[in-house]
């Protein structure tokens, strides 16, 4: 739905410019709620304790999708390799890293 606001920008507009900020809080809510619902929550942020293990982690899964920002985790935290968030890691995660 958010790219029928940046198509109508367009057309008022012109192509945007490289790293151009779209001034529009209904788009900034809906790319927001993408982010968390395709990323943070699947990697159990709001379960994470610390802050800085959850930032990093949320950064691995957008940049190298969920499932191997999790077997990263598993990997780095001595876990068998499943790429899916479960108890035992966030155990892991929560006794390993402090908040």
């Amino acid at each position: 739905a958010g790219w029928a606001i940046i198509d109508a920008w367009k057309k008022k507009h012109g192509k945007p410019k490289k790293y151009q900020v779209f001034d529009d809080p209904v788009l900034d809510r809906m790319v927001q709620s993408f982010y968390k619902t395709y990323f943070w929550d699947k990697i159990w942020g709001d379960k994470i304790r610390s802050q800085a293990f959850a930032n990093d982690h949320y950064d691995a899964a957008v940049n190298h999708g969920n499932k191997k920002a999790i077997i990263l985790a598993q990997i780095a935290l001595d876990q068998v390799e499943t790429g899916r968030m479960d108890i035992s890691l966030l155990d892991k995660i929560n006794n390993t890293h402090a908040a």
